[in-house]
């Protein structure tokens, strides 16, 4: 969920980077958007994605798009286009699953050069093509059900 401190955040990431790991996943800070303290999400953001930046790793920022509403998303993006992740992904999977919605407004917003990641919640080939379609970039699923062609 993101709650985790800055410290430890980047503590882990570096952690894991060393035992191999290519991508880093990183959730915003809930409390941090529950507040509108914009300069936080920034900060840490920022100091996520610099050290994906220098490790030559992956960053991809989970905004957990089911959980906030247009004008949150739009800040996200914002914030997003300033400081210019790898990838934007939608959500963990905890507050529900990718909506199309959310990524017809993510693509709309974001710079061409972030990546969108479709996550959580993909169950069938048509909404897989759908995302797609509608500017996801990747997809993260967990069941397949017999779909993959």
């Amino acid at each position: 969920n993101g709650y985790q401190t800055t410290e430890s955040k980047l503590f882990e990431s570096n952690q894991l980077i060393d035992l191999g790991a290519t991508e880093i996943d990183f959730v915003i800070n809930r409390t941090f958007l529950a507040n509108q303290d914009v300069e936080a999400i920034y900060k840490e953001t920022e100091q996520l994605i610099d050290l994906c930046k220098k490790r030559g790793v992956v960053s991809k920022w989970i905004v957990e798009s089911t959980a906030i509403d247009e004008v949150e998303l739009k800040i996200l993006c914002e914030i997003a286009n300033q400081l210019n992740p790898d990838f934007m992904k939608t959500c963990t999977g905890f507050f529900g699953g990718a909506q199309l919605n959310d990524i017809v407004l993510m693509r709309k917003m974001l710079n061409k050069n972030i990546k969108i990641k479709a996550s959580g919640g993909i169950k069938t080939k048509e909404q897989a093509i759908e995302l797609i379609q509608a500017g996801a970039d990747r997809l993260g699923a967990s069941s397949f059900q017999g779909w993959v062609d």
